[in-house]
């Protein structure tokens, strides 16, 4: 298992964001052009371009050979590669991605000021209540957004994604290292490891393995602008 982050420092000039849409899929490429706000464009585009430049990488393939399909469920798979496993997640200035040989999640958030308890007395079980309530209202927020983070990457990585409900499941979470899920559906050999990527953010990946690794790999916005830029003056 391969971790991925990368910190969003400045949005694309307009120039090469034009450009680089040429390099995502029609689908994305649409998705994004329908999004109202500029930063939520340059989130999503630069998040796109970072898994297709770690499958290049990774399958020693062209970005023009990478096929991205969407399952029943709206999660994206490798066509070709079909033991080649990944999910991504944006939050704020960050976006990571986990690649696996088998199923995987992750999810970031930025914690962000929130009125919460409604969204956790409607859609989180009472045991997550419990969690989050306890303690001051600081933690209680800081709570929220790990349950949150830890429930989306343990439904990216079944594949169902909001298909399966979030009060279907609950943590026990004795600490950072040993967070256990509750469930009557449980995913056979299903781990979770918590990352502190800021302070201001939660993160969470969810494998069907315990094996994570000790440090994320950590890739500079300009390094993945301009291998696009290489593309772009290859193609020009």
């Amino acid at each position: 298992m391969d971790i991925y982050a990368l910190k969003i420092t400045k949005n694309i000039d307009q120039h090469l964001f034009n450009k680089f849409l040429s390099f995502i899929s029609t689908h994305k490429k649409n998705k994004i052009i329908k999004m109202v706000h500029q930063a939520d464009k340059h989130r999503s585009l630069l998040a796109e371009l970072l898994i297709r430049f770690l499958i290049q990488n990774d399958l020693n393939i062209k970005n023009e050979q990478i096929n991205i399909k969407i399952d029943q469920y709206g999660k994206p798979y490798l066509n070709s590669a079909l033991d080649f496993h990944f999910n991504i997640s944006h939050s704020g200035d960050w976006i990571v991605c986990v690649i696996d040989k088998t199923c995987v999640g992750i999810d970031v958030q930025e914690i962000l000021p929130i009125e919460f308890i409604d969204i956790v007395q409607n859609f989180f079980t009472k045991t997550d209540y419990t969690f989050i309530t306890h303690g001051d209202v600081h933690n209680q927020l800081k709570r929220f957004y790990r349950i949150w983070a830890l429930k989306e990457s343990y439904i990216k990585a079944d594949g169902r994604g909001l298909a399966l409900p979030l009060e279907s499941f609950t943590f026990d979470i004795l600490n950072y290292k040993d967070i256990k899920i509750l469930t009557s559906n449980v995913l056979k050999n299903c781990y979770f490891k918590e990352f502190n990527i800021d302070p201001t953010y939660t993160m969470a990946v969810c494998s069907m393995h315990n094996n994570f690794p000790q440090k994320i790999t950590y890739i500079p916005q300009y390094k993945l602008v301009n291998k696009y830029k290489e593309l772009v003056l290859k193609g020009d």
